[in-house]
């Protein structure tokens, strides 16, 4: 299942290959795959397969994921690494931007990369293998700030659109915009509607790098009304924040796969959620000048399935769908019988009152702990109106850079059921 979509099919594998920028193809053998012969809103016209960029940590046999294939081939003690620059959401099929496989291009950012370490993390809201600890986020409005501290246990997944956060947390940053009540739910979210007037900037910290999102971002227009991108969990149990390509597009991401020895199956990745610790994540500032142009919408994205006629699936190993179907009950309810019930994501002081800031000023971010400069209660009604969209991304193209394209409008929303992390492209 990915998102709302699920697919079904047998388990075979194939000898496998991409086309490189140079047009020869890398080729691999024994390339696990889904031959998908029953899905559900899963493949759009023209997409023939999806190819997952997971390390297959959970089920420990990283020789099925393509980072296995391509390692394979190599001299002990190298490494994988990937970057990825995308474009802000419009939900057109214009090009969404780039994943940079093998070597990500120094000229799509500027500056020093913030490097973060993978953190370990069972939950059972998502099943992601992407965690980072975050440092901070500050939203200022016209009624003042709102700010969170801490080592911030974050998923960062661009299958998504949206920011999700803890209840507490979206409760009290909602409290701070005037006019925000609930408006409706997704099968594990809550959604906002906010005025469509309303101006606000939010702050990411990520060690030194400060990642700045405004109200263009922030609040999604959709028929005449107006929602926040950040969502909120409808479990209390979810203590963890989401942070989808609304994040993502704006920072290049800079993903580091760590070899630990000479044998293959030893390697782990920094998209790993297994007991593995050492794996890194990077961001850094997108290179707002470069205006290298993207590769040809025709150009032929070198996917090869070998003699497997029907399309294929290629998942992340260890999150395939026969397996998330079996174990994804099992998961959940391990993970709440350890929970004991409901903890609070996080601790209060109370509200403190502070004139307003100006939007213009970036307000300074508490050591550890909550702080917030408003008290004004958090109004709900029952108006309900269609969630914003989020859309999955594919790639139009590939080679040593695919390009990525962002297809039509459709709802996809976190699952708490299970999912996986992919990109979808042409074969």
């Amino acid at each position: 299942m990915i998102g709302g979509a699920s697919a079904d099919g047998n388990l075979i594998t194939e000898n496998c290959g991409l086309q490189k920028t140079d047009g020869q193809e890398w080729s691999y053998a024994n390339q696990t795959i889904v031959v998908a012969n029953e899905s559900n809103a899963m493949f759009s016209p023209g997409i023939s397969g999806i190819l997952g960029l997971g390390p297959n940590s959970r089920d420990g046999n990283f020789n099925a994921t393509v980072f296995g294939g391509y390692l394979s081939g190599q001299p002990a003690g190298e490494n994988f690494t990937y970057g990825m620059a995308l474009s802000p959401n419009t939900g057109s099929s214009n090009d969404g931007g780039y994943l940079h496989l093998i070597h990500p291009e120094p000229s799509y950012y500027q500056g020093n990369v913030a490097w973060k370490d993978m953190q370990t993390y069972n939950t059972s809201s998502l099943d992601t293998d992407f965690y980072i600890n975050l440092d901070s986020w500050t939203l200022t409005t016209a009624n003042g700030n709102v700010s969170r501290s801490g080592n911030l246990v974050t998923a960062i997944d661009p299958i998504y659109d949206a920011l999700v956060f803890p209840q507490q947390d979206a409760s009290v940053l909602y409290a701070s915009i005037s006019g925000a009540s609930v408006a409706g739910n997704t099968p594990s979210t809550n959604i906002y509607s906010i005025p469509c007037d309303t101006q606000m900037k939010m702050i990411f910290t990520i060690n030194d790098l400060a990642v700045t999102l405004d109200e263009s971002t922030l609040v999604v227009s959709q028929n005449g009304q107006c929602t926040g991108v950040i969502q909120q969990w409808s479990s209390p149990l979810a203590t963890e924040y989401l942070l989808g390509s609304s994040f993502l597009s704006s920072v290049y991401v800079y993903a580091l796969l760590l070899p630990l020895s000479s044998s293959v199956n030893s390697y782990f990745s920094i998209v790993s959620i297994s007991n593995a610790t050492t794996g890194t994540v990077g961001f850094a500032q997108k290179n707002t000048g470069n205006t290298n142009g993207g590769l040809s919408t025709g150009a032929v994205v070198g996917i090869a399935v070998g003699s497997a006629a029907l399309a294929v699936l290629v998942l992340i190993a260890g999150l395939f769908i026969y397996r998330a179907i079996r174990k994804r009950r099992a998961r959940r309810d391990s993970s709440e019988s350890l929970s004991g019930g409901y903890k609070e994501p996080i601790s209060s002081g109370g509200a403190t009152l502070t004139p307003p800031l100006d939007l213009g000023n970036e307000p300074s971010v508490p050591q550890g702990g909550y702080s917030i400069t408003s008290d004004r209660p958090n109004p709900a009604t029952n108006r309900m109106f269609p969630p914003p969209p989020s859309y999955p991304t594919n790639t139009a193209n590939a080679g040593g850079i695919m390009s990525i394209t962002e297809r039509q409008p459709q709802y996809e929303f976190p699952n708490e059921k299970g999912r996986v992390r992919y990109l979808l492209a042409n074969a």
